[in-house]
């Protein structure tokens, strides 16, 4: 992937409409998450890729069992022969970007693909090389999301206490390691019981110890994603009683060189489904809601203990008056749990 990208630009909103027969590559499209489309099927889609422009991604969404078929071309410079060096290839890949056979099944239910043509390294090549490529059949192909805004990240979010956030569901968020011992932390909040699904894309400048990580509350380390692999990774997380989580973008080598040749690495990151990530304002409500159950359950706690005492001193059996007491104790530990998820950063 050889694509620059700025902090805090905005890129189109999700798509509505598919791309008309034989349109060329509308830009920026050099990376996974920038994807244009979605296309439809049955339709000519012409682009050219280069030096300055090695790459292209486009996005398709499909629906039930269906034999797709993609078909490529290179289409030869002027004046040249269809025998002319191979510069230009065309592959179609899985939802998180890496290459499968393109002739392929997909499942039932809603599934997501990619096409990606890129140049190929060769001397030989022109300045720009034209490609083609068509999609089939078409009634397999339905409107989906296409490109998401990449919001940046702001400094300083160089340790657990100054996170940057909360991340939202709709958007890829933009991280780049500025210098060799730079690190940016991000925050999450998860509601209860819901799974979160971390996406992340390292890609720039090769850093094989280039990490994301996902962390709990305490920083303890839940699931990572290491290396350049310019594919989409996934760190996946339940929460049972909701909670505040981390992302960690580091660089972890410890010597000289391979620490420097890390620096511009990037990373951009992804919170779904919306339904499991909380906004800010939510994360306001369930601080102040937990704080107000926790004063709730705590005065049941206690006017538990006093009835114990009372009925003692009477010689009344207390068995059900500590089985309510368990009761309230269970429900002001978890009040306490959410007031420490959403309540603190």
């Amino acid at each position: 992937m050889r694509m620059a990208i700025g902090a805090a630009v905005a890129m189109s909103s999700i798509a509505v409409a598919a791309a008309p027969a034989a349109v060329a590559d509308v830009e920026p499209n050099g990376a996974v998450f920038t994807a244009e489309g979605p296309l439809v099927g049955g339709q000519e889609i012409q682009g050219t890729v280069g030096p300055a422009d090695q790459d292209d991604w486009y996005v398709v969404h499909v629906e039930g069992v269906h034999q797709l078929h993609l078909t490529g071309a290179q289409v030869p410079p002027s004046g040249q022969s269809q025998s002319f060096p191979a510069c230009a290839s065309v592959e179609l890949t899985n939802a998180n970007g890496s290459a499968i056979p393109p002739d392929f099944t997909s499942g039932p239910g809603s599934s997501t693909f990619y096409v990606h043509a890129f140049e190929r390294d060769s001397h030989f090549c022109p300045p720009e090389t034209a490609y083609s490529f068509r999609l089939d059949p078409a009634e397999a192909f339905v409107v989906g999301p296409g490109k998401l805004p990449i919001k940046g990240t702001a400094e300083p979010n160089d340790s657990r206490s100054t996170a940057g956030g909360p991340l939202a569901p709709g958007a890829w968020y933009h991280s780049e390691l500025e210098t060799v011992n730079d690190q940016d932390w991000l925050r999450l909040y998860v509601r209860p019981g819901k799974r979160v699904d971390v996406q992340a894309v390292v890609y720039g400048p090769p850093c094989f110890s280039h990490e994301v990580t996902l962390r709990n509350a305490r920083g303890v380390e839940m699931a990572s994603y290491t290396g350049t692999r310019e594919t989409i990774g996934h760190l996946v997380a339940r929460s049972r009683n909701g909670a505040r989580l981390y992302v960690r973008i580091v660089n972890g080598s410890t010597f000289a060189l391979e620490a420097q040749s890390c620096v511009h690495s990037a990373t951009v990151i992804q919170v779904a489904p919306a339904g499991a990530v909380m906004s800010a304002a939510e994360v306001k409500e369930a601080c102040a809601d937990g704080r107000a159950a926790v004063r709730r359950h705590g005065r049941r706690v206690a006017a538990d203990k006093r009835a114990i005492a009372r009925a003692k001193g009477r010689g009344n059996p207390t068995a059900g008056l500590r089985r309510e007491l368990r009761r309230d104790r269970v429900a002001l530990k978890r009040s306490n749990a959410r007031v420490s998820a959403y309540c603190s950063r």
